[in-house]
């Protein structure tokens, strides 16, 4: 799979999941939503101006992490077909200055509409990971380099700029998502994931929320870790959740996310327990083409 995301959006992965607003429903202008043919081993995903959304190869789960930013676990009662099916979609909206918030509210609306997606938010004591440090001297992985750039603070620059602009009356031109191309260098503050493979820049909240889907569990950052990494990972089963009793042996030597994250990072996963907001999947139906 084939993402780009910028650091607003890595750090948006590091949230909690997001209840639905008491503000007007806000919903896409257009959607089209067709299971994808083609390659199944790439995709992408671009957050376009006014609020829409372009979605390549994208599983239904995709769809409901965009619309319940930084699910804490994998959402509960999730058919299987959810993770799967693959579909392509493109939904347009036409508004000003859309928020994150506007983002996720039109997306739930869409899983709503489409996908007749009903859930509820719930707090369970859950099994959960803690990401601390693998050495003791605190030496960190050859994937894990010290960046000199600061994504949070370079993306609230860049908000700042943007709203300043507005203010002046000469807004800047909206920015088009272009994905990374492959052996290319990943642009700062962005990531790429291809094969076994991500690559890109993070903080620890944010290697806490890219590692949670592969493992199945909420983790939380305990590393004492606090400036910004160059990450490059190679893993197994990349964005799955582990299932020991159905998930086929990786194809060559691509250590799992437990052993790769101590070889390549110099972190290491401690089982713990959390309370955990979790997302309870009341009703859920595959789409109709259009």
């Amino acid at each position: 799979m084939l993402l780009a995301a910028s650091a607003g959006l890595i750090a948006a992965a590091g949230s909690e999941p997001q209840t639905p607003s008491t503000a007007p429903a806000l919903t896409y202008d257009v959607i089209s939503i067709k299971p994808h043919v083609g390659d199944t081993n790439s995709g992408s995903m671009r957050q376009m101006p006014g609020g829409g959304v372009i979605a390549v190869n994208a599983s239904t789960r995709t769809l409901i992490t965009l619309g319940y930013s930084g699910l804490a676990t994998e959402p509960i009662g999730l058919p299987p077909w959810a993770t799967s099916d693959h579909y392509d979609v493109n939904a347009t909206a036409t508004l000003k200055e859309p928020s994150i918030d506007d983002r996720r509210a039109m997306m739930r609306a869409l899983l709503a509409e489409r996908f007749k997606f009903a859930a509820h938010l719930e707090t369970r004591d859950q099994p959960a990971f803690d990401l601390v440090l693998a050495r003791k001297d605190g030496r960190l992985g050859p994937g894990l380099v010290p960046s000199d750039i600061d994504c949070a603070k370079r993306a609230a620059e860049q908000r700042a700029a943007a709203e300043a602009a507005r203010k002046a009356g000469t807004p800047p031109p909206p920015q088009v998502f272009t994905p990374p191309a492959a052996g290319s260098p990943v642009p700062p503050c962005s990531m790429r994931s291809t094969g076994n493979v991500v690559e890109g820049d993070f903080n620890m909240a944010g290697v806490a929320s890219l590692v949670r889907p592969m493992v199945g569990r909420y983790v939380v950052d305990k590393t004492g870790l606090s400036r910004f990494y160059h990450l490059k990972l190679e893993t197994a089963h990349m964005f799955q959740p582990p299932s020991p009793d159905t998930a086929p042996p990786a194809a060559d030597d691509t250590p799992s996310i437990f052993a790769a994250l101590p070889e390549q990072l110099g972190l290491k996963l401690e089982p713990s327990r959390a309370q955990v907001e979790v997302l309870v999947i009341d009703h859920i139906e595959r789409p109709t083409d259009n």
